[in-house]
């Protein structure tokens, strides 16, 4: 359960940096290439670009949310 609420935490966390990026400005000038948010993602959490992509999904589903 700990180790849940951790990998939670670490996700909130990139969301609130990707949401202060330049990622949430190109997504909100209508860029819709994967490749380039998925990369633009990557290089700001330095993470490999699959999970790039993942948050930007979960970035994506928090902005519905709202």
């Amino acid at each position: 359960m700990l180790k849940y609420l951790n990998v939670l935490l670490y996700i909130k966390e990139d969301l609130k940096i990707l949401n202060k990026s330049n990622v949430k400005k190109l997504l909100n000038d209508g860029v819709t290439n994967l490749n380039t948010l998925g990369n633009e993602t990557a290089k700001i959490l330095n993470i490999d670009k699959d999970l790039g992509l993942r948050r930007i999904g979960q970035l994506i589903e928090a902005y519905t949310g709202d």
